[in-house]
């Protein structure tokens, strides 16, 4: 059996989805909340919240979402954390939601909109869910 893989989506004519791929990327349970750009964005109960004046690189908002997942903004589910490599980060809700979530993702590729030569949330996903 082959490990899962990361698929990029298109919108070309004749592209179809391989068989075998969930469908990661926003919006939807496995979506990652942070939004790179100048000012980054994250996600909070649907509404994008602007971050301060940092700008949040790609790398940046994958790093933030398997930090997330890996629960090293501690226990809370939402609210700000000082963390010692990101700073001040904050934090949105349902983490414990997409935990309990992972095991449809075992096995299964995952697809976002990420090109493959990208940093992407999906990496971590696939990392977490075939651990």
């Amino acid at each position: 059996m082959t490990s899962p893989i990361r698929v990029q989506r298109s919108r070309k004519k004749g592209w179809r989805m391989p068989p075998n791929t969930m469908v990661v990327s926003r919006p939807g349970i496995f979506g990652n909340p942070w939004i790179p750009g100048n000012p980054g964005e994250v996600i909070i109960a649907g509404a994008r919240i602007k971050i301060g004046r940092i700008e949040l690189t790609q790398a940046g908002a994958v790093a933030r979402y398997r930090a997330w997942l890996a629960g090293e903004f501690g226990t809370n589910d939402e609210g700000t954390f000082d963390h010692p490599a990101f700073g001040f980060v904050m934090v949105p809700p349902g983490r414990a939601a997409v935990l309990a979530a992972l095991p449809v993702l075992r096995g299964q590729n995952v697809a976002c909109w990420c090109g493959l030569d990208e940093p992407c949330h999906g990496d971590p996903l696939l990392e977490f869910a075939n651990r």
